[in-house]
């Protein structure tokens, strides 16, 4: 198949097949250099003055000949089929020999830039052509191939400052690469025919300031950034100072507050209880978080976005929602232990160790499996607005996306529900208990689902919000979800440890340096502690003399004196408060005995475990 051209190209060509050899080498060079940088007069100017031709005549022989090897790659000619191209227009073989290497060396390269590009070539002289890109810029809602369809309408009027084209739907674009010539108009394809196409192509054929909060993102990372994120502008850097700022005193006080809380409760023998152990087990997932979490998103805030790559992006994500299902079902087992002591008692069945072990076991098994199905295709994990923090993708629109997030949210949702409801149970099941007691678990309680509620919910709020209507989801909007969820590991410590007696009085004697203010004096303490114990055994020996004076009833005393678990009272009773002793005995004797064997049964109980 040989080529054909107009009228106007072959005149063009004309010229070359005139000139030597050395020079049509030299035009090969000018039409490379064309492709490549553009249109280069003073360059023209020289040649024109050492051929003693026009200036026009050497700019159109370069554009004929650029546009020759355009039309030739857009027809997909063979090697033959140039050559015989060639031929019928005049050139040697000489001639025809260098224009087929200009031909083969460029072919490949041109081909795939063009087909890459995705636009119509123009046709040579009335231009009228269509120019379509990708682009990334906030005055579009969406980033889609191709995102733009540019119709450019160009003419050659006499006057060439009058050149026309319609670009009114992107007045913001400068088009200062776009160089348009007054007689037989070409485009200056810039560098873009040398380049990878991506997702800022148009920032490579056009300049144009409309910057995105995306465009720091590392090349590796752009695979996972939605669509969603183009049209905003980038973050002051004055939030990613105020972000990593405060991600460092977070942090800090969530490896100190949390790590103290272990080491005092794992270190101090009186206080490895089975209830205490779910309570190391939530102060152990805030300290996994913070210390892995934090220095990740101090470093992203420093770059002002995420350059640690798509895996490190997994694994903040993953950790994030790992150690968020593990802290609130650590909330709901120590609830449920609170219920089963407070309502049920003496007739609930103990928390042992190996129980409290086995649902640590179940917690973290339970919560590994919801935070890797995410790796496995169910949603995935991304980038957040903020672009220094990662999490679940709550923007694709697709069913599997959105049911992950619906699941996590609703079963974290029943879970909370749970917890707050066997506290409150908790609470009113205290009618036999003193005001001051029933005061301070009112507290504890709504103390707890409070704070994790108010650190999760603006998390919780965006994910469904995102789902949706993800219009009203912004970058700033973002940073106040994970900084609130990560906040929340800075509260357990306070509630749950700080909060606990015997761990303030451990904590004095491990790490006093981190006792503030002043101690109270030695000689107080002692009459205090001295005062707390005289009313303890006052209660206990109230409630023993009650117990004797019905076993006298039921038993004889002979039978009384020969049973073995006197000696073990004191020690069952003397540790707990005097409240917790009597609501103890009052469950114990509150039901009706019909036996002596009831009774025996009811004081092995007293017995320590």
């Amino acid at each position: 198949m040989l080529l054909t051209l107009k009228p106007d190209h072959k005149k063009h060509m004309l010229f070359l097949v005139e000139q030597s050899s050395p020079v049509l080498q030299d035009f090969c060079k000018l039409a490379l250099d064309y492709l490549q940088k553009g249109p280069n007069v003073k360059v023209y100017n020289a040649a024109a003055q050492k051929l003693n031709v026009e200036l026009d005549v050497i700019k159109n022989s370069v554009e004929g000949l650029v546009n020759l090897l355009l039309e030739s790659c857009k027809c997909k000619l063979s090697a033959e089929d140039f050559r015989d191209s060639m031929v019928a227009l005049g050139f040697t073989e000489d001639k025809e020999a260098i224009l087929s290497k200009l031909y083969s060396i460029k072919k490949d390269e041109v081909s795939d830039a063009l087909e890459e590009i995705g636009f119509k070539l123009p046709r040579y002289h009335d231009m009228e052509w269509r120019f379509e890109v990708q682009t990334a810029s906030r005055s579009l809602l969406k980033q889609v191939a191709p995102l733009v369809s540019l119709d450019l309408s160009l003419k050659n009027p006499d006057n060439p400052e009058e050149i026309e084209h319609k670009m009114e739907s992107l007045v913001t674009v400068s088009t200062e690469n776009l160089i348009i010539f007054s007689e037989n108009s070409t485009m200056a394809f810039t560098d873009v025919l040398t380049r990878t196409i991506g997702p800022r192509a148009m920032q490579q054929t056009m300049s144009f300031n409309n910057k995105t909060v995306v465009d720091k993102i590392p090349p590796d990372m752009m695979f996972l950034i939605d669509p969603h994120w183009y049209q905003f502008p980038p973050l002051d850097p004055m939030w990613h100072k105020i972000l990593g700022l405060v991600m460092i005193v977070l942090g800090f006080m969530g490896w100190c507050g949390n790590g103290v809380v272990v080491y005092v409760f794992l270190m101090t023998p009186s206080l490895r209880t089975p209830s205490n152990l779910l309570v190391v087990n939530l102060a152990f997932s805030d300290f996994i978080m913070m210390i892995i979490m934090s220095p990740q998103m101090i470093i992203n805030c420093y770059y002002e976005t995420w350059v640690l790559g798509p895996l490190m992006c997994d694994i903040h994500a993953m950790v994030g929602s790992l150690c968020g299902c593990a802290s609130i079902w650590t909330m709901t087992a120590i609830a449920l232990d609170r219920y089963n002591v407070i309502v049920k008692g003496m007739a609930g069945k103990p928390l042992t160790i190996k129980k409290a072990l086995l649902e640590i076991l179940i917690i973290w098994l339970f919560a590994s499996i919801w935070t890797i199905l995410p790796m496995v295709g169910w949603n995935r994990y991304v980038p957040e607005g903020n672009m220094t923090a990662c999490g679940t993708d709550y923007l694709t629109k697709d069913w599997s996306s959105k049911s992950y997030i619906l699941a996590v949210a609703a079963h974290e949702r029943s879970m909370r529900e749970q917890a707050k409801k066997m506290n409150v149970q908790s609470l009113r099941s205290g009618d036999n208990q003193s005001i001051s007691a029933e005061a301070k678990l009112a507290k504890v309680a709504l103390t707890t689902i409070s704070l994790w509620f108010m650190a999760w919910t603006p998390y919780l709020v965006i994910n469904y919000v995102g789902i949706f209507d993800a219009a009203k989801i912004s970058p700033l909007f973002t940073i106040w979800g994970s900084l609130f969820a990560k906040a929340n590991a800075i509260y357990n410590p306070i509630v749950y440890g700080i909060s606990h007696p015997k761990y303030r009085a451990a904590l004095k004697e491990k790490l006093p340096f981190f006792v503030c203010g002043s101690t109270e004096d030695p000689s107080v303490a002692a009459k205090t502690a001295e005062t707390s114990s005289t009313t303890t055994i006052k209660c206990i020996s109230y409630i023993v003399k009650k117990i004797v004076v019905i076993l006298c009833d039921r038993f004889g005393r002979e039978q009384l004196d020969t049973w073995d678990g006197w000696n073990h009272i004191e020690k069952r009773l003397v540790p707990l408060e005097a409240c917790e002793t009597i609501h103890l005995l009052y469950r114990i004797l509150s039901v009706k005995i019909h036996s002596n064997d009831d009774i025996l049964q009811r004081m092995e109980l007293l017995r320590p475990t």
